[in-house]
């Protein structure tokens, strides 16, 4: 197996896990938010500049490869609320996907589900929320599909 191809076995079961992760959370995470935004490669960790830093800063990487660093010491400020909210779990979806959430009468915790589909892909999450569902079934569409960001 090629190192290109053991990388690709890396990320894919990267973001099943972490797919398999949002479905089984009960409400909004903002670790699992981080975790997305960093597998994803849109943010990554900085090093504090100086020793009265505390806690983690996420930088978020843009287009031309440039870092954006929030101010004011808000750590995470950039990352969306995934988890939360389902204005950003729609920017996880991967372009030219089309996506639908739905809530149904299902097992407590799994009560809403979404699915993000193309021709030959048709990724199924099933969350406590709208927002948790659609998470989950981006990451799996982003898994089958190859596309990392």
């Amino acid at each position: 197996m090629s190192l290109q191809d053991e990388t690709r076995v890396r990320v894919v079961s990267s973001l099943l896990a972490l797919a398999e992760r949002v479905e089984g959370l009960s409400g909004p995470c903002r670790t699992t938010d981080q975790d997305i935004g960093c597998s994803l490669g849109l943010f990554e960790i900085m090093p504090p500049k100086n020793a009265y830093v505390r806690g983690i800063i996420f930088a978020k990487i843009e287009e031309d490869g440039s870092r954006t660093i929030p101010g004011n010491g808000d750590g995470d400020a950039l990352i969306p609320c995934f988890t939360a909210s389902l204005d950003a779990a729609i920017t996880l979806v991967p372009e030219g996907f089309e996506w639908m959430a739905d809530n149904f009468d299902g097992p407590p915790g799994r009560r809403c589900s979404a699915n993000v589909m193309r021709k030959e892909i048709d990724a199924r999450g099933e969350a406590a929320t709208p927002a948790l569902a659609l998470c989950a079934a981006a990451l799996k569409a982003r898994a089958q599909s190859g596309e990392q960001t």
